[in-house]
């Protein structure tokens, strides 16, 4: 049957989620445990001009070439509006709460000062790191990154019939993160700076699994990737958490891999968006339908559709906005 690979991957999955837990306090179980689930950057991959290599190597090769032009405004922006979550004015939340309501989605906001990323979905509920700043860009960023990828595609997963293709599938997490960071693409919120992020906690990731030390790989992305101290702190404690728990380095993989499909076939965002389901697995959905166990996506939003619909879209879509790739190599949703 077909839900049997799928249920049976997934199993595996869980024993490794469940052994990576069990090993908290343990750091050397815990990165063993991290490597089987996320990787440690030494995974081939291949790269926006279509050569293969280690991720770790594609990596360097981001930090190296991609130069980091002027902020395309000041950081302005705050994470919430001061008079609260709700209230009117621009800020992240009401950017992300109008994209949603866009698509006819209701949301739960709330604030949380430990977030180690500047936001996370648990749809209905959207997360959002304070106190923070943003450029009008990374605002929209994040706001495109956490709607349009993430809570379109809890909302379609959840009315799937197959308990599996609610909750996820083996390395689905990857592949939805590979669709919310097409989409940033795609809207040219993937920024020069937004690249060099992702590349370096790959780098970061495959160094720790080498052994390095939290010092000298912030040492090293002050010295030899010219980040900020305070960008390099940040990057290096998310892939640190935990004693090295995090799955930061499966970020640039899982892009380049999702633009890949979608450049072949743009069709296949509204499959990926309709169920928590890694690439790899669509072809299954063929035979799941045939059995009434898969769906179709009933929310399949266009990128310039909804952004047309904010107040906020038109001064992103009008907007310079730097790109880290070369035109011929941009993705177009």
């Amino acid at each position: 049957l077909e839900e049997e690979a799928l249920y049976n991957a997934r199993l595996r999955e869980i024993e490794n989620e469940q052994s990576l837990l069990l090993s908290l306090g343990q750091p050397a179980r815990v990165r063993e445990y991290a490597q089987k689930l996320f990787g440690s950057g030494v995974e081939s991959a291949i790269d926006v001009r279509g050569r293969a290599a280690p991720m770790h190597e594609i990596a360097s090769r981001i930090l190296r070439s991609v130069v980091v032009s002027a902020p395309t405004g000041p950081a302005t922006i705050p994470d919430v509006s001061r008079r609260g979550l709700d209230a009117p004015g621009m800020s992240l939340s009401s950017m992300s709460l109008e994209l949603a309501e866009a698509l006819g989605m209701k949301l739960e906001l709330r604030s949380e000062a430990r977030l180690a990323a500047a936001a996370a979905l648990d749809y209905p509920r959207l997360y959002l790191a304070t106190p923070r700043q943003f450029t009008l860009e990374e605002a929209a960023r994040i706001a495109i990154h956490e709607i349009l990828g993430h809570a379109v595609n809890a909302l379609n997963a959840s009315t799937q019939p197959l308990a599996l293709l609610r909750q996820g599938t083996c390395d689905s997490l990857a592949s939805q993160e590979g669709v919310a960071l097409c989409l940033e693409e795609a809207a040219s919120t993937l920024s020069p700076a937004r690249l060099r992020t992702l590349a370096a906690r790959v780098l970061v990731t495959y160094r720790m699994h080498e052994g390095a030390s939290f010092h000298d790989n912030v040492y090293s992305l002050i010295r030899e990737s010219a980040f900020e101290v305070e960008d390099a702190l940040r990057i290096a404690e998310r892939v640190y958490r935990g004693g090295g728990a995090s799955r930061d380095g499966i970020y640039l993989r899982a892009w380049l891999e999702t633009r890949a499909l979608l450049r072949a076939s743009p069709a296949l965002l509204d499959r990926l968006r309709s169920a928590k389901i890694a690439w790899r697995d669509l072809p299954h959905l063929e035979g799941l339908e045939a059995r009434g166990l898969y769906r179709e996506a009933s929310c399949r939003p266009r990128l310039s559709e909804s952004l047309a619909k904010t107040s906020w879209g038109t001064l992103l879509r009008t907007s310079d906005a730097p790109s880290a790739l070369p035109e011929t190599a941009r993705l177009v949703l």
